[in-house]
């Protein structure tokens, strides 16, 4: 089927994510298998002859979109049996051992791992479920990706933690898996809020300065995992012989967990040797007498308590089917309440039970208030605020992220959690774990946490866009991450509210591995709203200071942290780019007057002497050319553009010695002479020239002028010339009407189609004979 047209603006917001997501990839690297053998690519279709699985099809994972793979188990067998046991505190033990496993990515992409076992089992349990192993791993490809990863006898499972969180679970038929990112899971529109018990002053907030430097000690934690019979039977565990099933699904979800908890906090959690005795299989005989979540928390400490010695585990859990979540808050290492946590929803697999409730609620017993900033839906009665530094529902692993929804308007930031910590949530596990020497078992990591600097403090005007840049030194050479948050307190406030001068504006997003972060992010500046605001999102339009924080994440449980303050001044901005603003088109080579509103912006207290000019043909990705380095912050420049041709120029201004910019609102054009260069792969979107065009099968090339939705090419209307074009490169001719914007369409012999938006204008052709004739 031909692929439907899109925007031209939807195409480069989809450019934009794969930018920031995942590296750029040709089309001969992209779905293949992966190199070591273990993994096989397959179609939709391909999958389709196989049958589905014989067991009960509830426990398989459902993402809205995905990658099928196939995996080898012998040779996956083969792979992981050269994984040798991990070294804590030898830095670099994976990639030194040279034991590697290839993992398909969603974006048909394989990343190549270096692989340790890692147990979470204490060798009781290990040596009764010996065919239960856990391994971690990094990425070899420079991003330092971590893995979490088991073999188990439900299967293969990882979880690959970078900027966009990976899964890979299997799926409907047998040998088949899906890999897929968190982002494409769907919401669960029965999801459930979670309570907490205790006091949120565990460790009162502090105020300026940061996080203590982390990641010198790992520290481990005995854990005991109990279970109820629904919750084993979900799995397959109905009778004794079969229980290792439902061990399975606990050493899954546990192993995944760790790798949150290991990665951002340098905290293990280790399955007691005794764990196989609390799993119930069931219903009738377990010894949990509810199915709330107040119930449940009450019997999960005496059903542990009374089955595992206390001095044994230092803290407890229950996986359940019902009752959503609760947990006792800082019980951990507390004898009478450390097995006061419960976690239950009807499907319990995948990331929103392993992440959005689980860790979330391990989260709670090691001392994590809730820190969204809404009392919409599910999140009223539930927001702490001394707090409540995230907006809405909030997006880290401890907020309400798909759980504060509609119907009037609902603050849901996402539909389910990042799976990292937000700044106070590492400040409270930190002092907490700080705090509990007696009941953990420390270990050297040979690893310091990164010292970072969050710059200098500021003052910018009021609904103006500004980067906030850090600079970081990591002790052992990793590839360092940051997070930008702010860090503000005030009343609760729905998405939709205006600025109150005191209350969180912007939302959180995933560690990257660039220092520097947009406010807003980049998408909302390009979208040309009056002040970029997005629900998300809001620039200040109150005199306020408000504070943000870095953290600077090492993916090895390390981490430090900065803070800057920015001064908005009320009585300045908002400081805007007022020429070239429109879709015009500029001729390469001239000099034009780039215009902007200074705003108040050169007088005190900002006191903004000189502005930089810059300029993007990608349509504001990318701002590669000055066009002026240095010039008076007093309205207009002459500068000379150059001769690039394009539809989708931008021009940027932004302060020297200072944070805030603003972009063009409109992509405009320069005309810098007819070309076409770039490359076509079968695949259907829509290009901006210039471009060039490889063909491998015979392609019709039809020209078409301005079709309003991309899909119809008005051919009666215009007149136009086409020919047929295979391997060889060809010149061809086109014939046109008049100058101005055309979309040239691709059909090729499998009837998939693009369109290319092309502007021709006076200079290039003769108008009287309305020909152009271009050699490729």
């Amino acid at each position: 089927m031909p692929y439907r047209a899109i925007s031209v603006q939807a195409v480069r917001l989809a450019f934009w994510s794969l930018l920031v997501l995942a590296p750029a990839l040709s089309a001969q690297e992209k779905y293949a298998d992966s190199p070591d053998g273990v993994w096989l690519d397959l179609s939709h279709a391909d999958i389709q002859s196989i049958p589905d699985k014989s067991d009960d099809l509830k426990t398989i994972v459902r993402p809205t979109a995905y990658r099928d793979v196939w995996l080898d188990e012998e040779a996956l067998a083969g792979a992981l049996s050269a994984a040798p046991l991990e070294v804590i505190g030898d830095h670099n033990f994976a990639a030194k051992s040279g034991a590697t496993l290839w993992l398909p990515m969603p974006d048909g992409s394989n990343v190549e791992f270096a692989v340790v076992e890692s147990p979470i089992m204490e060798p009781e349990l290990a040596e009764e479920y010996p065919d239960i192993k856990t391994y971690s791993g990094r990425s070899l490809d420079g991003r330092d990706l971590f893995v979490r990863l088991d073999r188990t006898p439900k299967g293969f499972h990882a979880i690959v933690l970078g900027t966009s969180p990976v899964y890979i679970d299997p799926y409907r038929q047998e040998g088949v898996y899906v890999t897929y990112y968190a982002s494409d899971y769907p919401a669960d529109e029965n999801a459930l809020a979670c309570a907490v018990e205790g006091s949120d002053d565990v460790d009162e907030a502090k105020g300026g300065g940061g996080l203590a430097l982390h990641g010198d000690t790992l520290r481990n934690f005995r854990l005991a995992v109990a279970c109820t019979g629904e919750y084993a039977n979900f799995h397959g565990a109905t009778t004794p012989e079969t229980k290792g099933s439902a061990v399975a699904a606990i050493a899954t979800t546990v192993n995944r967990v760790n790798g949150i908890y290991e990665s951002e906090l340098a905290i293990r959690l280790t399955l007691i040797g005794q764990n196989s005795q609390l799993v119930y299989i069931d219903p009738a005989t377990d010894p949990f007498t509810g199915t709330s979540s107040d119930a449940l928390i009450a019997d999960s400490q005496s059903a542990i308590n009374s089955t595992i010695v206390s001095t044994n585990y230092d803290i407890g859990h229950t996986l359940a089917t019902t009752g959503g979540g609760l947990a006792e808050l800082g019980c951990v290492c507390n004898d009478n309440k450390k097995a006061m946590g419960v976690t239950g929803i009807d499907t319990p697999i995948g990331d929103p039970f392993d992440i959005d409730y689980v860790a979330h609620e391990i989260g709670h017993q090691f001392g994590a208030n809730h820190p969204f900033n809404s009392k919409k839906g599910k999140c009223k009665g539930q927001r702490v605020a001394s707090r409540a530094y995230e907006r809405g529902s909030g997006s880290t692993i401890m907020s309400y992220a798909g759980i504060c929804p509609k119907p009037s308007g609902g603050d849901n930031i996402e539909l389910h959690s990042d799976p990292f910590f937000h700044s106070e949530s590492l400040r409270e596990i930190q002092a907490f774990v700080a705090a509990k020497t007696t009941c953990q078992t420390s270990s050297a990591t040979g690893n310091l946490g990164p010292i970072v600097d969050a710059g200098a403090d500021y003052s910018i005007p009021k609904k103006t866009a500004f980067v906030l840049t850090a600079t970081a030194d990591d002790a052992e050479g990793d590839p360092v991450s940051y997070s930008w948050e702010e860090r503000d307190l005030g009343p609760v406030q729905a998405i939709t509210d205006p600025d109150n001068g005191k209350s969180p504006l912007f939302r959180c997003f995933p560690p990257k591995l660039d220092p520097w972060r947009m406010f807003p992010e980049l998408l909302l500046v390009l979208g040309g709203n009056a002040n970029y605001n997005d629900f998300y999102e809001l620039l200040p339009s109150q005199s306020r200071t408000m504070k943000f924080w870095v953290v600077a994440r090492d993916g090895r449980g390390g981490f430090g942290s900065d803070e800057t303050q920015i001064r908005v001044v009320s009585t300045a901005g908002p400081f805007k780019v007022t020429y070239p603003n429109t879709p015009v088109v500029i001729t390469g080579g001239a000099k034009k007057k780039v215009k902007w509103d200074v705003a108040g912006t050169n007088l005190s207290p900002i006191s903004t002497a000189n502005v930089r000019i810059l300029l993007s043909i990608d349509g504001g990705v990318t701002f590669p050319t000055v066009l002026k380095g240095s010039t008076p912050n007093d309205g207009s420049e002459k500068v000379k553009f150059p001769k690039t041709g394009t539809l989708t120029a931008r021009v940027k201004v932004e302060a020297v010695n200072n944070i805030f910019f603003d972009i063009s609102d409109r992509d405009f054009g320069i005309d810098g002479g007819f070309s076409i260069i770039g490359t076509w792969n079968d695949s259907g979107s829509i290009q901006t020239a210039p471009s060039r065009y490889t063909f491998h099968d015979a392609t019709t090339l039809t020209w078409c002028f301005n079709p309003p939705d991309y899909t119809n090419c008005p051919y009666v209307n215009y007149p136009y010339t086409f020919e047929q074009v295979d391997d060889s490169e060809h010149p061809w001719a086109l014939t046109i009407p008049s100058s101005g914007v055309f979309y040239f369409e691709i059909i090729d012999n499998n009837t998939m189609n693009k369109y290319i938006r092309l502007g021709v204008y006076p200079d290039h052709f003769d108008v009287a004979a309305g020909t152009l004739t271009r050699q490729p």
